[in-house]
């Protein structure tokens, strides 16, 4: 596994289907907070989170101007996000305590520490 001593939490459940454990999931870090899709959630509010987070990412991964970590939700489950490369071989993005599977799009040029921009269309938990 990847994770140091990163701590997330389960913040809101809204269930989607209580049956099927569908839910759309509020995860913060107290510094930032990102709703996700999970069609199979078993966690608990205030419960920690340390699962990969999977970004569908809309459009291109660039090069950030800016070096800081950014989430800017947009509208449902779209958010326009700065994030440090984390572990550029495994497309891992990290924002806050965070991590984030891009899919793939990570400029060749890049290194893990710079920082990349992205929106996202959904952000799923497996």
């Amino acid at each position: 596994t990847l994770r140091r001593n990163l701590m997330i939490f389960v913040k809101k459940i809204e269930w989607i289907d209580i049956d099927t454990k569908e839910a759309d999931v509020t995860l913060s870090d107290n510094q930032y907070e990102l709703v996700c899709f999970s069609d199979e959630f078993f966690g608990k509010i205030g419960g920690k989170f340390d699962d990969m987070l999977y970004a569908i990412v809309d459009g291109d991964v660039y090069k950030s101007e800016d070096n800081l970590f950014l989430v800017k939700h947009l509208n449902n489950f779209e958010y326009f996000i700065i994030a440090k490369i984390f572990d550029k071989t495994r497309n891992i993005a990290q924002v806050g305590e965070c991590l984030i599977n891009t899919g793939g799009g990570i400029p060749n040029d890049l290194e893990n520490g710079e920082f990349v921009e992205f929106r996202v269309r959904r952000i799923d938990i497996y």
